[in-house]
């Protein structure tokens, strides 16, 4: 049988490496590990070792445990470049913008449609979510608020 070496600096590199595949900060990762910054610091350092709770809560983001603690990858946990930064825009998202996002990708048909919301502001009228034009539209681009074109 194979001695295994724990070795918590190449431990501390690996997370180091899972948190920046995630496109996580620190602070995301110690905020759901439910440890402090700093012992965020130390474990990335090899100062400390998470423990299992730390483990299982920064697994539910994505975090490959098994190369964290091992240094091999688990199968399925391989993210490529564009995966990892839609993963990031997604958890940067709104709710609202990951449910548009939801309908693009092909959420099951039948599924309720958020309703169209309109605001404005000194940036002018902003329309989000589904629509449906019956009637015509006129549409002026480029006036200054108040004015008419």
């Amino acid at each position: 049988m194979d001695t295994i070496v724990f070795d918590k600096d190449a431990m501390g590199a690996r997370l180091r490496t899972e948190r920046e595949r995630l496109c996580l900060t620190q602070q995301q990762l110690c905020e759901a590990g439910g440890v402090s910054v700093i012992s965020q610091r130390h474990y990335e350092a090899g100062r400390r070792v998470p423990d299992s709770e730390y483990l299982f809560r920064v697994a539910a983001l994505g975090v490959d445990i098994v190369f964290v603690l091992r240094g091999t990858r688990s199968v399925g946990q391989r993210l490529e470049a564009d995966e990892a930064e839609l993963l990031h825009l997604w958890r940067a998202a709104p709710p609202a913008l990951r449910e548009a996002a939801m309908r693009v990708l092909g959420a099951p048909a039948g599924a309720a449609v958020p309703s169209a919301q309109i605001s404005g502001g000194e940036q002018g009228q902003v329309v989000v979510g589904a629509q449906t034009i019956t009637a015509p539209v006129h549409i002026a681009v480029g006036a200054k608020k108040g004015r008419r074109t």
